[in-house]
């Protein structure tokens, strides 16, 4: 089966309707005869080297006999005994390339998050959202009357301009949650590797849901716990259904993954 170079499976390939039936090799073969090549292409990509196999896998494959190969030579290039489909090879490397490209891109903004001082971009509009909400309420109470007992000169509608204050923004925690550093950057590993990741594996999961568990998830270790979860990610995405529609919401796949983590700690 395709692999890719962690080992993963990869259920499918890039197949162009146009280039195929406009191929004039392809042309030339007889109804059946493509029906053949087309289940032949179907076994390769399943077997452990994709476009490449030896004449007798070929002709197991295509289902006729070593003399039955003529009219589907012109497809193949012979090297070192053995028929390539350069197409399909080429697909398979794209393919494996462009999930490793994905892949390293995570790893890499993992590593510089759990080494950053930067405030997540996920608990910033929080965080901004919930200072900017109690400097309005602090305005309203000290402006609603003046010493004098008469009317404040500031309108509530445009209250003067004043940024909250910094320690506000970086160190108040969402919803109650303790945010030491570790916190921080494990909010923003959900923000900019765990989330993109999951939602284009799964599209339509609710992410308030899927936030909730991924803060619930004990994290002291930091780095080695987003592995742990990555890790446990991709082993689930290698076996999980073909259709978005069967495989789990990313809350529902989160808990399940706390709810084992906790089995194994005791």
């Amino acid at each position: 089966m395709a692999k890719d170079c962690s080992g993963n499976r990869m259920p499918f390939f890039k197949m162009w309707p146009r280039d195929f039936m406009a191929d004039p090799e392809v042309q030339g073969l007889g109804w059946e005869e493509r029906g053949r090549y087309v289940w032949a292409l179907l076994c390769s990509w399943e077997s452990e080297s994709p476009g490449v196999a030896p004449v007798e896998q070929w002709s197991r494959w295509l289902g006729v006999e070593l003399e039955g190969l003529t009219p589907y030579m012109p497809l193949f290039r012979r090297q070192d005994g053995a028929l390539i489909q350069k197409r399909m090879a080429a697909e398979f490397e794209a393919v494996r390339a462009e999930k490793e490209m994905r892949t390293q891109c995570a790893r890499n903004a993992a590593a510089v998050r759990w080494h950053s001082g930067r405030i997540p971009d996920a608990m910033r509009t929080v965080c901004q959202a919930e200072a900017e909400a109690e400097a309005k309420a602090e305005i309203e109470t000290n402006t609603h009357t003046s010493p004098n007992g008469s009317a404040s000169e500031f309108s509530l509608s445009s209250p003067p301009k004043r940024e909250p204050p910094a320690s506000k923004l970086r160190h108040r925690p969402p919803r109650g949650l303790d945010m030491p550093r570790t916190d921080k950057d494990w909010a923003e590993t959900f923000a900019e590797s765990f989330w993109p990741a999951y939602s284009e594996f799964k599209p339509g999961c609710y992410r308030a849901a899927a936030w909730k568990a991924w803060c619930a998830i004990p994290h002291p270790e930091g780095q080695s716990d987003w592995d742990a979860v990555w890790s446990a990610f991709e082993g689930y995405r290698e076996k999980a259904p073909s259709e978005p529609r069967f495989r789990k919401d990313a809350s529902t796949w989160l808990n399940d993954y706390h709810r084992n983590l906790l089995l194994e700690t005791g």
